[in-house]
Order: C-alpha cells, then structure tokens, then sequence
C-alpha cells in the first residue's frame, strides 16, 4: 500500500525545491558578482542548491512512487532516467560547492537526461490517466521544456540562459502541487481492478 503521507511530503518537497530553483537561479543573474565575490559567499549559494537538488530528486521519486506512469515500461525507463537525471544534479552541485565553481559538466548531463526522463513519464502519465484535470500534462511539461526554452537558446547563443532556466523551477513548483494534491486522490473507476468484471 502507498503511503499517502510520504507521497504528500515529496509533493511538498518537490515544491519548495521548484521555489528555491527560481528563487537562487535568478538570484545568481541579478547579483552575479556578489555570488561569486569570495568563497564563502559563493559556498552559501551552492549549499542552497545542493538542498534544492536534494529536493527535486525527493520529488521525482514520490513520482515513481505515486503509481501515477501505470505499470508499463515506458514509466519505468522515464522515471529511472528522471531519476538519473536529478541525482547527476545533486551530484553536479557537490562538486560545484567542493571545488568554489559552477562549471560541473554534470550540469548539462543532469538537464539533459531530466528532461528526456520526465518526457518519457509525461507520456505514460497522460496514457495511464491516474491524474486528472492540469495535473495530468505537467510531467510532461516540466520535460519538454528545456527544450523549448532552454536548449536551444543554449546552442543559438552558446551561454546558459539563465532566465528561462530559472523558471524551469514553476513547472516543478505545480508538479509538486499535483503529487500533493494527486495522493490521496481515489483511483479512477475505470482503473480499479473490479472495473474489468
């Protein structure tokens, strides 16, 4: 049985790591120099986003936890790739914080491969049909986006781009609405194992 608690909490968790990527990413544009004055400074910075990483990953896993791909195996290889996705994050950050830099090459490998992840999971979400109403496409939201909105301004101009990267973190911020919301919720008549007899 699914402990509905665990899944609201990782929803909560979820959130507030969407509030702090918005929050820190944009923090990092307008006081770029501050940031990264002196070590210590910028060591503060990181430490908010090695928790925020942390964070996500908590999320991601109430996903997979959640029931919310079905039992198909297209969740099951979105999810482990979301799931590399945001530990490449935490650990792309670690090293950013041990080291007093920003330029992790595990940075790109972890938008990359959340965002292809949580692409796969948009799919089976909306194909499994657990969630409902706005919750339903925000998986696949928060996967398409960096390649909307981010990739490709990356290749056009060869720099991160930094707004819109920061408000990659609103689409995780409902995601984690949605995992909240969608915990308790009653599994769909259609969905429940007598609905067949």
């Amino acid at each position: 049985m699914i402990d509905t608690e665990r899944l609201r909490m990782a929803g909560v968790a979820c959130a507030i790591g969407g509030v702090l990527w918005v929050s820190n990413v944009l923090l990092g544009v307008v006081n770029y120099g501050a940031m990264h004055g002196d070590i210590a400074t910028f060591r503060s910075w990181e430490a908010v986003f090695v928790l925020l990483q942390v964070l996500l990953l908590i999320g991601v896993v109430g996903l997979a936890r959640s029931g919310a791909t079905g039992a198909g195996w297209l969740g099951r290889i979105g999810l482990g790739i979301a799931l590399f996705g945001r530990t490449a994050f935490v650990l792309a950050e670690l090293h950013n914080f041990a080291k007093g830099t920003d330029d992790s090459p595990l940075l790109p490998l972890g938008a990359l491969t959340t965002g292809i992840g949580m692409v796969l999971v948009g799919i089976a979400v909306v194909r499994a049909r657990r969630w409902g109403g706005w919750h339903r496409p925000l998986p696949l939201l928060a996967g398409l986006y960096p390649f909307a909105a981010m990739f490709p301004i990356l290749a056009a101009t060869g720099q991160p781009p930094e707004p819109m990267i920061a408000l990659w973190g609103i689409l995780w911020l409902l995601l984690g609405f949605a995992l909240r919301a969608e915990a308790g919720a009653p599994t769909p008549v259609a969905l429940h194992p007598l609905a067949a007899r």
